[in-house]
């Protein structure tokens, strides 16, 4: 059941991927019926996301047994309010959430970033001490490059594009 779980969310994030690709191209080309749509419904496709990764997270803690890094929970820490936030936001159709929505997420984005180039031996570990499970522990790696902090890593900046020059 893990390896399913773990192809089936590496299928997504590679789907999310070429989505904030779309996106991006159609922020830059002024494409206006993708920016509409994005600007009607930026509330619910984030909330998507969020909560997407929040069960993704708490799957791989809660029932694959993967135990959280400090670099896990820190990502969770800006993940995780999202949730709250645009749930009253859509409740209320209050677009100006957006701008923490893209803090939240630029700061999360930063924290998985680092993770995945600390996996990839691109970089030294600054925050994972001895006394803690290892942030450049890859518990797996499949379709060649998508490990638990790129999922991280890409849902926060999908949430980063989406939010971005949306109306509120």
């Amino acid at each position: 059941m893990i390896n399913i779980t773990n192809y089936i969310l590496s299928g997504l994030t590679i789907l999310a991927q070429i989505f904030i690709v779309f996106l991006i191209v159609s922020k830059i080309k002024k494409n206006h019926i993708v920016l509409k749509f994005v600007n009607e419904h930026v509330l619910k496709l984030s909330l998507v996301v969020v909560l997407s990764g929040i069960f993704g997270s708490l799957f791989y803690s809660e029932i694959a047994g993967y135990t959280p890094c400090a670099l896990c929970w820190w990502q969770r820490v800006f993940l995780y309010p999202q949730a709250i936030i645009l749930g009253i936001a859509l409740f209320k159709k209050d677009f100006s959430v957006t701008s923490y929505i893209k803090a939240l997420s630029l700061i999360g984005l930063v924290i998985s970033g680092y993770q995945s180039l600390l996996q990839m031996g691109l970089v030294p570990s600054l925050i994972c001490g001895a006394n803690s499970v290892s942030c450049a522990q890859r518990y797996f790696i499949n379709f060649g490059y998508i490990t638990l902090p790129l999922m991280g890593f890409t849902a926060f900046v999908l949430l980063a594009v989406l939010n971005w020059k949306t109306r509120g």
